[in-house]
């Protein structure tokens, strides 16, 4: 990590320890916390890297960056009766009241939380 960074093993080892990072090197380190940016970092280095752990940190960010299961229409559709539930779906359709009762209980039991400033 250090080489493909650009820090020194001693330096990254610290950072890794809770030592608070200069502000570049904070910087940098941020960045690199996007898979994207973490491999263009790596091919930056791939001449310093061993062919098998190119191909193991490529493959890794590769199954990183694949896009996520994050649609919901399903579930939307289901919630505003667009599409009756089935033994397919695996879904009931949903008690609004019941889901406004829920609501309302985390509401009163959280309620300093949620209050607004007078």
């Amino acid at each position: 990590m250090s080489m493909i960074m650009g820090f020194g093993v001693n330096q990254y080892r610290s950072y890794e320890d809770g030592e608070v990072p200069s502000l570049s090197n904070a910087r940098l380190i941020e960045l690199a916390q996007k898979p994207e940016n973490f491999h263009k970092l790596v091919l930056d280095k791939k001449s310093e890297l061993k062919d098998r752990d190119f191909a193991e940190i490529t493959q890794r960010i590769d199954e990183l960056c694949k896009p996520k299961f994050t649609d919901c229409s399903s579930f939307l559709s289901t919630w505003q009766q667009e599409e009756l539930p089935n033994h397919y779906t695996g879904y009931k359709l949903p008690d609004f009241e019941k889901f406004a009762q829920m609501v309302v209980f985390f509401y009163h039991r959280e309620q300093s939380r949620y209050s607004l400033p007078s």
